[in-house]
């Protein structure tokens, strides 16, 4: 089981382009939260699993070559815990990725991004 709290400070964010990761983790940072990254959603599952800390919210890279897939990630972690949070971010300017806000209930963020756009929706995560 993921736990999810509203109150907690770490975000995990899962980018198989560590440049990005490398970006969303000092993003997080300016807002006083800390970023745990991963490649791969099997890694970051493995993790959030063993270590029992509660999560604010999961940014999710929709194309990763490792692993599962993005939608298999989001059906994942909906089964683990079905209020964690998911940002999905993505390249794919298609309407189907397009879409994803209104099929999965989570906001989408495609690249590139201002860092601002991470911030906010964490910031209205945070708000409830």
């Amino acid at each position: 089981m993921i736990i999810h709290s509203l109150n907690s400070k770490i975000i995990i964010a899962i980018d198989d382009d560590q440049s990005c990761l490398n970006s969303y983790k000092l993003f997080i940072q300016t807002i006083g939260l800390t970023a745990i990254t991963f490649d791969s959603c099997n890694d970051a599952i493995s993790f959030m699993e063993l270590s029992q800390e509660p999560v604010l919210c999961v940014l999710l890279d929709l194309h990763l070559k490792r692993g599962l897939s993005g939608q298999e990630s989001i059906d994942t972690l909906r089964k683990l815990n079905r209020d964690l949070p998911i940002i999905i971010i993505t390249g794919d300017t298609s309407p189907a990725a397009k879409s994803l806000t209104r099929v999965t209930g989570q906001p989408v963020l495609i690249k590139p991004f201002p860092p601002k756009g991470i911030t906010d929706v964490i910031d209205a995560i945070r708000r409830g």
